[in-house]
């Protein structure tokens, strides 16, 4: 009787710290919005792909792919190194960092892709990927307008979290994906011809005027100096998380170049749809981690950060197994009574191994920010390479036999192998940081 008493008076305590806890208040505000934002992208995906045909639809998905790709190696890990340096300074220093890290972010842009439109090097390479001449000429300047956007709303995310404005960001964020959900719809009901370049214009439009307004704000807390060793320190934690965009690459596109070269587009249409229908995973993980970013960052005690970073992990991973239970009977479900098309049946098979390979990639990034904190984004580098090498022979290998069973399985098990890698190094940074202070100060921890 005593111990269902003091029970009750424990989980008591614990709801009502749960419930007035202002970082789960603001995780709520946040996801709320996160939720409606791609949330409403699920609505409107039976739209999309009754509008858009089957190799229309893959060939949009893969030119996305080939954009987010450009966009993440352009930004050369500089959305890293604001959110790493925001809080080293403040006042005027911290106003001239912003204003040298986007400086310098926005001319290799226009520096780089600017020297592939002049040069002709960007029709070449787009066809050399599997793009056809016809379909990259009618989308040519759509596609640099949203390697742009991309950009833009990056760099604004890292900033806008690290100051503690996350909920302005999911707000306008919401805003775009209506606009351009919306838009994308009505031009491609009314307008019969061009479907890819018109989808993409609407949608990079949407998103760079939507951001506009966040876009003023945001130079307007900048200090235009230019300052060499705060661009030399933000290189030095930047470019080595190229690595990532390296495994970005891999794994968001080398699978879909195979997969289109070997079994055509109709096939990236199936893998692709899978893909999107994680997007769950990222809604979620991405809402927690505009906040977690800044607490985690904020923590002086890294052995603290890791026991509450564990916990975290463990519960993440038992909801998400709880979502995927419910996202996949859906699927099934959508197929038998023609939601989605029965061509798309396969996806079933494939959510499995995507979806955790999903829920793997977005937990690493727990472990991640250790190495990050460390000012170890080189050993970040090595592991990233080594396992993105490994992925890319095998794609290479088996997805022209196996297809994309194939390269669903690979992206899970190089995923779990990569996050074991992590885990690992993560441990030996904490703890052997605590061990070492624990011995310097006569064994107080």
């Amino acid at each position: 009787m005593l111990s269902k008493i003091k029970n009750e008076i424990l989980h008591g305590k614990l709801r009502q710290e749960i419930s007035t806890s202002p970082f789960v208040k603001r995780f709520f505000g946040v996801f709320i919005l996160d939720v409606l934002a791609k949330g409403s992208m699920f609505l409107f995906l039976p739209l999309y792909l009754k509008l858009m045909s089957k190799d229309e639809f893959g060939t949009f998905s893969y030119l996305l792919f080939i954009i987010m790709n450009i966009a993440y190696f352009i930004k050369l890990g500089m959305d890293t190194a604001q959110a790493k340096l925001y809080y080293d300074y403040d006042g005027a220093d911290r106003k001239k960092l912003l204003f040298n890290i986007n400086l310098l972010t926005f001319t290799v842009f226009i520096l780089l892709y600017g020297g592939l439109m002049l040069s002709g090097l960007d029709d070449a390479l787009f066809q050399k990927i599997g793009v056809e001449k016809t379909v990259y000429h009618a989308s040519r300047w759509f596609v640099v307008l949203y390697v742009f956007a991309f950009i833009q709303q990056i760099m604004l995310q890292s900033y806008l979290v690290a100051d503690n404005k996350a909920g302005k960001f999911q707000l306008y964020n919401l805003v775009k994906v209506l606009a351009m959900s919306i838009g994308s719809l009505l031009v491609l009901y009314y307008v019969a011809t061009n479907k890819i370049s018109n989808r993409l214009l609407v949608e990079s439009l949407s998103a760079v005027l939507v951001f506009t307004p966040l876009t003023v704000f945001f130079i307007r807390q900048m200090k235009p100096v230019i300052d060499w060793q705060l661009l030399r320190k933000s290189l030095q934690i930047g470019l080595p998380m190229l690595g990532s965009v390296f495994v970005g690459f891999v794994y968001s596109f080398v699978d879909k170049y195979y997969l289109q070269k070997a079994h055509g587009f109709g096939d990236v249409a199936v893998y692709s749809l899978a893909i999107f229908l994680t997007t769950p995973v990222n809604l979620i993980f991405s809402s927690f981690n505009l906040l977690w970013f800044s607490k985690f960052y904020q923590e002086k005690n890294a052995v603290r950060n890791y026991k509450q970073t564990k916990k975290v992990y463990l519960l993440m991973l038992a909801a998400f197994s709880l979502l995927f239970a419910g996202l996949w009977v859906a699927v099934v479900l959508a197929v038998k009574y023609r939601l989605i098309d029965e061509s798309y049946q396969q996806v079933a098979v494939l959510l499995p191994f995507i979806f955790y390979y999903k829920v793997l990639e977005s937990l690493s990034n727990l472990y991640t920010n250790f190495l990050v904190q460390g000012e170890q984004t080189k050993l970040i580098f090595r592991i990233t390479m080594i396992i993105s090498g490994v992925a890319w022979l095998s794609f290479a290998w088996l997805i022209p036999a196996y297809g994309y069973v194939a390269a669903a399985i690979i992206l899970f098990v190089m995923e779990l192998i990569r996050t074991g890698c992590l885990v690992f190094f993560a441990r030996k940074i904490v703890f052997g940081n605590a061990s070492a202070l624990m011995h310097k100060d006569g064994g107080l921890p």
